[in-house]
């Protein structure tokens, strides 16, 4: 795998998703409200970062039956799998209520 390619996507969808949620996201959300926000978006666009190097590695006249590149992409997408898991399913739904939830400490917003 190219290592430039892979790190100029990276740095580009990092660009990217930054520059995106600081011009959008909300000034009143918490900063914890904010970072989760920003890992579910960049999990969506790693998507770009990492479908053409799946491709590339999948293809042996290009990688040269690299195995390693294929695993660490397996590990990759399995990482990627399990954070948005449970982005969407337990840490986001628990910051929605309690960024709607009308206590003063964090134990009663809980």
């Amino acid at each position: 795998i190219h290592h430039a390619a892979f790190a100029s996507t990276c740095a580009a969808t990092l660009s990217v998703a930054s520059v995106v949620f600081l011009c959008y996201f909300q000034r009143d959300c918490s900063l914890l409200s904010f970072f989760a926000s920003l890992a579910g978006f960049l999990c969506a666009l790693s998507i770009v970062s990492l479908v053409p190097l799946d491709i590339y590695a999948s293809v042996p006249e290009l990688n040269d039956g690299d195995r390693d590149a294929r695993t660490a992409l397996q590990e990759l997408w399995n990482f990627l799998y399990w954070v948005t898991f449970w982005l969407t399913w337990a840490v986001c739904p628990l910051l929605m209520y309690y960024e709607d939830a009308g206590g003063f400490t964090w134990g009663a917003r809980l």
